[in-house]
């Protein structure tokens, strides 16, 4: 199981100091007058960059900058907090999906009539959602309808090493768990009825490459009398998923909906 290390440099004074907290090989190598900071992490890893105020047990760190903007001034002067230290927050094997801004993913969808369209998933930004304390990728999702026309929207979505969340409703902030690391036969029941097990761990080609080490999620969606309420989703840790085959359609004749990753960018 990866564990999330961080590692403090003091910057104000110009001192360079790294603070290991574990074995891993992440450091904070320099951080010059010029404003850059260099960190020797492992290649796969994803970091970011965190400030406080002000360093021991009221340091409050945080990669937040919301708060420094529109701040209406109610006196003649104001304090506010603002970064003098900075240390770097490491995933060592990397998040379970980055949710990186800009990246976008094509996907080619075909179904048992022979119809074909595509699906289109973009990773727009991130938000905080203080409620839940954390932050989520904002991505729209055109969902291609291989019998006529596409709906969708945007989401949202956290991830950590572990797994990924989709926030169902931002309105109630309802979140449910939708992938998940572990070994084949693990299984879990999300909170939106969903039971979801690890069927294998394959490598799977796709228009877009082929693709090692991609957890089969099986999906069953519980209480229904749908006859077919499952689909699979094979999902690369660190890519995102790179195929989805659904059987849980209308028509049912159409099934199954077969999604392979064609094209992506922005990783």
């Amino acid at each position: 199981m990866n564990a999330f290390f961080r590692f403090t440099c003091l910057a104000s004074v110009g001192i360079i100091a790294a603070v290991r907290v574990s074995a891993q090989p992440v450091t904070i190598t320099s951080f010059g007058a010029n404003g850059q900071l260099t960190v020797s992490a492992p290649i796969g890893s994803d970091s970011s960059v965190e400030w406080s105020p002000v360093l021991g047990t009221n340091a409050s760190w945080s990669s937040r900058w919301d708060f420094l903007t529109v701040v209406r001034s109610t006196n003649a002067t104001m304090t506010l907090n603002v970064p003098m230290f900075y240390r770097v927050s490491c995933y060592t094997n990397g998040l379970f999906w980055p949710l990186k801004p800009g990246s976008a993913f094509v996907f080619a969808v075909s179904n048992a009539l022979n119809e074909t369209t595509t699906q289109n998933i973009k990773v727009l930004g991130r938000c905080y959602v203080p409620e839940f304390t954390n932050y989520y990728g904002i991505f729209s999702e055109g969902d291609a309808n291989v019998t006529g026309g596409v709906s969708g929207g945007t989401m949202l979505a956290r991830s950590d090493d572990q797994g990924v969340w989709f926030m169902d409703d931002p309105q109630t902030h309802f979140e449910s768990q939708e992938f998940f690391r572990g070994t084949v036969g693990s299984m879990i029941t999300n909170s939106r009825n969903v039971r979801i097990a690890i069927d294998a761990i394959e490598t799977v080609t796709v228009p877009a490459g082929t693709f090692t080490n991609c957890y089969k999620f099986h999906k069953t969606q519980l209480g229904t009398s749908d006859p077919n309420p499952y689909w699979y989703e094979w999902f690369k840790p660190g890519q995102g998923m790179v195929q989805w085959e659904d059987h849980y359609v209308n028509p049912a004749n159409a099934a199954p909906v077969v999604y392979r990753l064609q094209s992506y960018s922005g990783l």
